[in-house]
């Protein structure tokens, strides 16, 4: 407990210097052994000293002496060359005292110093640290275009500052998104909500309204709360596009078969066949209403972009781990510029054309969300004035 107060009151700065301290006394210990060691070791040996006038030698164990007494201020230990030389070194044993008071002296003055010195230096090594930290203060949601761009070399620093542009740029692109999707959803709501109100105040600003009157404003508000609640449901779907979802085997006949059956009446009522082609059965791990509700889509979308006369086509096969499910049709077509962004929130090849059918351009981009969450993906071919196909791609139960 102790510690870990310790550890969230201490500074990184005043942390670099304690390290960098520990270090260099750790240094300067294992130096100033090494040192000392090395000098007992060739002082304090067996040696040989040669008096001034070099005519006798007297030898000398550990500073003992072993022939002629000798003074101990006298006595002496050699730093030189082997015996038998013509003269040697003298270093008197006192040296040698010396050398390790020195030593514990340089030690005590040293260690604070490197300390103090360290954290010093930490305060410029932090800088771009710091300027890091200001910048980021600065940055809110009116000024996430703002990009630090940390000149310099490619070490830690700048690497932290890369993050954080790359983290921005996504904020950014986030924050982008969101506001596009709120003002669209926002356009999308209002748009049926003038019309009934619109029919309201027309129907009931007439004195001459017939009950005839009334079943129109009737079927109107039918036809515009199901619209309000068809993108009601999709807001929702979007919305919670990151919520843990729990998955199941999927068999994908019956689940194509059922949404073919509900919107055989909408391609009646548009004159368009729908055409089922049975392959194989396949299991997938998923859930069951929202691929059912990407699969409904995608038909539905070929239904309500065809021509009088026209087909929609639905097929399911294996391809090695992936079942593989086509929507065809034999509508309008897309244009290759536009085949990119389809699957984009809100996004309408024609606006107008598309509001007139009913849709609000969220379709695709339930699709490719449901899709993207089931570990598949989808594609799209389409020529201009011959149809589309759609390409689903999902992993096989057995595959997972």
């Amino acid at each position: 407990m102790l510690w870990q107060q310790l550890y969230r009151r201490v500074t990184l700065r005043q942390w670099l210097a304690l390290w960098a301290g520990s270090l260099i006394l750790v240094c300067s210990v294992v130096l100033i052994v090494i040192v000392n060691v090395a000098a007992s070791l060739n002082f304090g040996a067996a040696t040989v000293y040669e008096a001034e006038d070099s005519s006798s030698q007297t030898a000398w164990q550990q500073g003992e002496p072993t022939a002629t007494p000798m003074a101990a201020s006298d006595a002496a230990v050699y730093a030189g060359g082997p015996p038998g030389a013509s003269a040697y070194t003298l270093v008197p044993r006192t040296s040698v005292s010396q050398l390790r008071l020195i030593s514990i002296a340089a030690l005590l003055l040293v260690a604070p110093a490197g300390i103090a010195g360290t954290y010093w230096l930490a305060r410029f090594a932090l800088r771009p640290v710091r300027e890091l930290c200001e910048a980021a203060s600065r940055i809110g949601p009116r000024t996430l275009s703002t990009r630090l761009s940390l000149e310099g070399p490619r070490d830690e620093v700048r690497e932290l500052a890369d993050a954080f542009d790359a983290m921005l740029q996504r904020l950014e692109n986030a924050f982008t998104q969101q506001g596009r999707f709120v003002s669209d959803a926002a356009h999308e709501l209002r748009t049926p909500l003038s019309t009934l109100r619109t029919t309201l105040e027309v129907t009931a600003a007439d004195p001459q309204t017939t009950l005839d009157d009334y079943r129109r404003m009737a079927s109107t508000f039918e036809q515009m709360f199901t619209r309000l609640e068809r993108l009601v449901g999709d807001l929702l779907i979007l919305a919670s596009a990151d919520r843990p979802l729990t998955f199941e085997p999927v068999s994908l006949e019956p689940v194509l078969e059922q949404t073919l059956e509900d919107l055989a009446p909408v391609a009646a009522g548009r004159q368009v066949t729908l055409a089922w082609q049975r392959n194989a059965d396949l299991l997938v791990l998923g859930h069951e209403s929202l691929l059912g509700r990407a699969f409904g889509n995608l038909i539905e979308n070929g239904i309500r972009y065809n021509r009088p006369g026209g087909e929609v086509r639905v097929s399911v096969a294996g391809d090695g781990d992936w079942a593989v499910v086509e929507v065809s049709d034999t509508g309008i077509g897309i244009a290759p510029e536009e085949q990119a962004r389809i699957f984009e929130r809100f996004y309408r090849v024609d606006r107008s054309r598309t509001r007139h059918k009913g849709g609000a351009g969220l379709g695709l981009s339930i699709v490719s969300l449901v899709v993207q969450r089931h570990g598949g993906s989808v594609g799209v071919e389409s020529v201009l004035g011959q149809g589309s196909i759609f390409t689903i791609r999902l992993p096989i139960a057995s595959a997972q």
